[in-house]
């Protein structure tokens, strides 16, 4: 009997994340970012010498891959506003406010 094995690799589960995605509901605007960020991270892994199998990546390659994120001065996320331009976010008390 032949056993299989499931997909370890990042590039081997990113139909399905992108399945997933889809699913989801999300705009293809937030889609494409996704897995933008997935195909950004398995480039540095890759380009490094560093495991791509999900289960090897340790949390020492993560934070090596922010770190050069914030060096290269990759995007961060952009927060969506509404037409007020006050933000997605939960409404802050005025205290609060006052200090941003």
């Amino acid at each position: 009997m032949i056993t299989q094995v499931a997909p370890n690799e990042i590039a081997e589960l990113e139909p399905e994340f992108t399945i997933m995605l889809q699913a989801t509901n999300r705009s293809l605007r937030t889609n494409g970012a996704y897995m933008a960020g997935v195909d950004a991270l398995r480039a540095f892994l890759v380009e490094r010498g560093m495991p791509t199998a999900v289960d090897a990546v340790a949390r020492e390659h993560g934070e090596r891959f922010y770190a050069w994120l914030l060096e290269t001065g990759y995007p961060p996320p952009q927060r969506r506003t509404d037409s007020t331009g006050s933000g997605s976010g939960p409404p802050r008390n005025k205290e609060a406010s006052s200090f941003i």
